[in-house]
């Protein structure tokens, strides 16, 4: 059996890392299973492909090099006499480590502890080493840093802010989504230039798309306005199935939870989301089987070891390098998904999408966001 990438840029290695995958789902899941969850608008090429992207994210995160704040802000050309702006990074350090947290308390009381979410837990900092040797990060982690700090989208989603009119005006609003798509351009500008470039960029844009949906959304409340509908049934549920933290229990009967992040591939369901009605037999036989694609990602990176005995993402850190990372990364093309057209902001679609929000953003816990 061949699974088929994109467009054939993916080289032998990143081939044969797919086609494994795909061989290990039918070894380690039942026939039938596998036959019923790709039965539908999903396919098993999309599976192998959010596991692919998943995995390079996690590998490329854990081979680079991580330096303290200071370092970092010795590269852009802030010293430590620039008092001002080091307090400005440590107060956009203090905000990441307090989402960090409440994203981890959060899950820990909704689901079970798991190996990838004590990432999340912030470095203590009264223990005097940790202290002294400062915030130590990633170049994609003082990137998530600089965007948090340099654009009103972050804060203004994170905090719920962008679903209330009188705190963000329309006006407001499109100068926010301005700003967001600008930070989307830049990485698209030059991300196909090498294979670091393709790799980092991607993997930003990944982020950015996975945290904050602005395109799936946007293609949402676009699709709305053209329908002339205001609302669809069961809109929580089915914005959070494509877009959302998800729950669930497989049909074989393992409990499962994760983030759906296929954000290459729910576009194609956006029809679906609005047309059909809560009791469609064909909504839920899709829902169904997205939501059985998303347990065998869960198990599959998570409980298994499809590489010959070997995690997919340690078979990437002991196998492969950023050169074939780069490979995949331009064979999945996201900037050919999220950044394929101009964001037009009409009212109805404002209106649409900060409902939407609404349905799937975590509330702030009463009073964080009050002075905002």
């Amino acid at each position: 059996m061949d699974i088929p990438l994109t467009n054939s840029k993916s080289n032998k290695a990143m081939q044969f890392a797919a086609n494994t995958l795909a061989f290990a789902m039918l070894r380690f899941f039942p026939e039938k299973y596998i036959e019923s969850a790709f039965s539908g608008m999903l396919q098993i090429g999309d599976v192998v492909e959010m596991i692919m992207i998943d995995s390079i994210r996690d590998a490329f995160d854990r081979v680079s090099e991580k330096r303290s704040l200071r370092q970092h802000l010795y590269d852009i050309g802030i010293s430590d006499q620039d008092r001002s702006e080091i307090m400005r990074y440590s107060r956009s350090m203090g905000f990441i480590m307090e989402q960090r947290q409440r994203e981890y308390d959060r899950r820990a009381e909704e689901h079970k502890v798991y190996s990838e979410m004590k990432q999340l837990i912030p470095p203590n900092m009264m223990d005097m080493k940790t202290r002294t040797e400062g915030y130590q990060l990633t170049d994609m982690q003082f990137f998530e840093i600089r965007t948090i700090l340099n654009n009103e989208f972050t804060k203004a989603m994170t905090e719920n802010r962008i679903t209330n009119s009188k705190k963000v005006s329309n006006d407001r609003f499109r100068d926010i989504m301005v700003q967001y798509d600008a930070v989307i351009d830049v990485l698209n500008k030059d991300w196909d230039k090498d294979d670091h470039s393709a790799v980092f960029n991607t993997i930003a844009a990944f982020v950015l798309e996975w945290k904050f949906s602005v395109h799936f959304l946007y293609s949402i409340a676009k699709r709305m306005e053209e329908l002339n509908v205001s609302n669809f049934d069961d809109a929580q549920l089915r914005l959070a199935s494509f877009c959302g933290d998800v729950t669930g229990t497989s049909y074989l009967g393992n409990r499962f939870a994760t983030h759906s992040r296929m954000i290459t591939v729910r576009d194609r369901y956006i029809d679906i989301i609005l047309g059909e009605p809560s009791d469609s037999c064909i909504y839920w036989a899709e829902h169904s089987f997205f939501g059985e694609g998303l347990n065998i990602v869960s198990q599959m990176r998570r409980n298994m070891a499809p590489m010959d005995g070997e995690k997919i993402v340690d078979w990437l850190i002991d196998n492969t390098n950023e050169a074939d990372w780069a490979s995949f990364c331009r064979d999945y093309n996201i900037f050919g998904t999220i950044n394929a057209e101009k964001k037009v902001w009409t009212d109805k679609r404002i209106k649409y999408f900060r409902k939407m929000c609404d349905k799937i953003l975590i509330k702030p816990e009463r009073g964080e966001a009050d002075d905002a």
